[in-house]
């Protein structure tokens, strides 16, 4: 029951989605289902009275009218068909875009944690392969179902004209088609299996497929000579597939023979009844043509038509893995309304403690203190030490696990999410640039202020990077779309990171680990600059490298998820038995 509910609640999404994004599309295929449906029927009429007029009158116009009824109404039903398949693909291509961009909004607007969760990373593949490559997609799944409705229509019609002859046969072949049935509904149910076991082996070829094409990785690759080491994964992984399938395969074709059998039975009860009474006398030639037609046409709609209900039903249960990706909800309640002050703001940590999902390692533990409107706060400690998982709890990427963080003695979960999120402009230090434009890069959205733009540039330390492009601003990012693009160095791309977070002009800003690509003397150049700009604002800064604490009132140490220390760094560096000595000393060369 769980899966026919599944089945019918992915159906109930499509139908209901396809009708709110086309008004027309089922109109369309309502009357391409009656033309497919009848285009058979046509000739097997047409024919039996050709050859019953051979028995009788043999008229010579009268098989001229039959010719023209049969070209008339086969050039009608094809022409029509052809110009209603050109329609719906339109609108079936416009669909296979629009579910593909709403897999993209619902990946964006998930909760951030599940980018992290293993199972919702493997939902999110079976997702993208089974509206895809298993299912070829809504356009698959839809032109399945037009013709399976098609079928049906046309295994009635036979039916029908079968029955007329002898009852007993169409129970027989409806005890054939059981059997034909369960062979089939046991073959697709293989697939099914076959493909969820896959799911994990697909996922991890993929990566080392894109890693291979991926030209981010071309320089580590060839330095590195690690060409051998990506193929040797792919080989191994490739091999586990084949192995993996060859069994699954010889066992397809060995239900396969069954359903061939089938087949034949029917076909030789139809043929052995029909021959019979023609020869007795009972059925003129006509009508032997009619029947013979009709119970081949009986026995190759009735195969289609299992075949393709149970691959509809296999191809259901693929995109359903759709439906329940975008069907995710989200753990996190970003339902309310509270508006935050951006003027005047205190942010505390009330005994904090978390640890990330699926495991129960604690990364921060029992935190505390407050951040005031126009601090500049440094939080230093050796990898590891909870760094940037308090950056994520405090831009509301996690909640914590136990403990409170507040805004203005409130707890941050009771503001609106999205506003909440407006307080705060981050670099973290795995930051990521799209292939667009370099204005683009900055400012986000298509609308912006040039001056700010041009200021935020100066003041990230770009504009001699900029001055030097072709087509400055307007320059793209990588050589992806546009051949004349530019490939930054990591400096400049940390440039650019933190250009398009001061554009932002949050109050709050949050550099974790924000020159790590940068040498000495230009990571204090960009301190410096930040600090002049951040006059009035609150600035986080997260590193291990200790050039950011000259420029902050307050410096936090964490170690082991905990804060070991807190002060400025005259007091901190008195403490030559505490962290801060350690890392600041081990560093001093660099900062003397």
């Amino acid at each position: 029951m769980g899966n026919v509910r599944k089945m019918m609640n992915t159906i109930k999404y499509f139908v209901h989605s396809i009708m709110k994004e086309t008004k027309i599309f089922f109109g369309i295929a309502f009357i391409y289902i009656i033309l497919n449906s009848i285009e058979p029927f046509v000739a097997i009429f047409i024919t039996s009275n050709v050859i019953s007029e051979l028995e009788g009158y043999c008229r010579s116009s009268y098989f001229i009218s039959q010719i023209i009824y049969l070209v008339i109404s086969l050039v009608v039903i094809m022409l029509g068909k052809t110009l209603l398949n050109y329609k719906m693909n339109i609108e079936l291509v416009a669909l296979d875009d629009y579910y593909r961009e709403n897999m993209g909004k619902r990946a964006m607007d998930m909760d951030y944690a599940f980018t992290e969760n293993v199972k919702v990373l493997e939902q999110a593949e079976k997702a993208t392969t089974g509206m895809s490559f298993y299912s070829g997609g809504v356009k698959g799944i839809v032109t399945d179902l037009i013709n399976v409705t098609s079928k049906l229509i046309t295994f009635i019609g036979t039916v029908y004209i079968i029955s007329r002859i002898e009852i007993w046969v169409v129970l027989v072949l409806f005890l054939l088609t059981v059997l034909s049935w369960f062979t089939q509904f046991k073959i697709k149910k293989m697939d099914m299996n076959f493909w969820n076991s896959a799911v994990g082996i697909n996922r991890t070829y993929s990566y080392f497929c894109d890693m291979a094409k991926d030209f981010k990785c071309g320089k580590d690759i060839r330095l590195h000579n690690a060409k051998g080491l990506v193929f040797d994964e792919l080989d191994k992984f490739t091999n586990e597939f084949d192995s993996f399938s060859s069994k699954h395969f010889s066992k397809l074709s060995f239900w396969g023979v069954f359903e061939i059998v089938f087949l034949v039975v029917q076909l030789i009860i139809i043929y052995a009844s029909i021959s019979m009474k023609t020869v007795n006398g009972e059925l003129s030639l006509g009508e032997f043509s009619l029947y013979i037609a009709a119970t081949t046409l009986f026995s190759t709609s009735l195969k289609e038509f299992i075949e393709q209900i149970l691959e509809l039903r296999k191809k259901i249960s693929f995109i359903s893995e759709y439906v329940e990706f975008i069907n995710i909800k989200n753990n996190m309640d970003k339902s309310k309304s509270k508006t935050a002050d951006m003027n005047d703001f205190e942010l505390e940590f009330e005994n904090v403690s978390f640890h990330y999902p699926n495991s129960k390692d604690e990364i921060l533990k029992n935190v505390n203190f407050k951040i005031r409107k126009g601090d500049k706060l440094s939080i230093v400690g050796v990898n590891g030490a909870g760094k940037t998982t308090f950056i994520k709890l405090l831009i509301r990427l996690y909640d914590p696990t136990e403990g409170r963080i507040l805004l203005n003695g409130i707890d941050i979960r009771e503001y609106d999410y999205k506003k909440y999120l407006e307080l705060f402009a981050v670099v973290f230090q795995d930051f990521s640039l799209a292939a667009f434009s370099v204005k683009e890069n900055i400012v986000i959205n298509k609308e912006y202020n040039e001056e700010r733009l041009n200021e935020v540039i100066l003041q990230a330390g770009l504009e001699g990077t900029i001055k030097k492009l072709k087509y400055g601003v307007d320059t793209s990012i990588y050589k992806i779309f546009d051949e004349e693009g530019t490939e930054f160095s990591g400096g400049e791309s940390q440039k650019l990171a933190i250009a398009r977070a001061n554009y932002k002009g949050s109050p709050i800003l949050v550099l974790d680990e924000p020159t790590s690509a940068l040498d000495p003397y230009s990571e204090s150049e960009i301190y410096s600059r930040l600090n002049d700009l951040a006059l009035d604002n609150t600035t986080v800064y997260i590193s291990h490298r200790m050039s950011s604490c000259k420029f902050c009132e307050r410096i936090i140490v964490f170690d082991n998820g905990h804060i070991v220390q807190e002060g400025s760094h005259d007091e901190l560096v008195k403490n030559k038995d505490g962290i801060y000595f350690s890392l600041y000393n081990a560093q001093l060369t660099y900062y003397s």
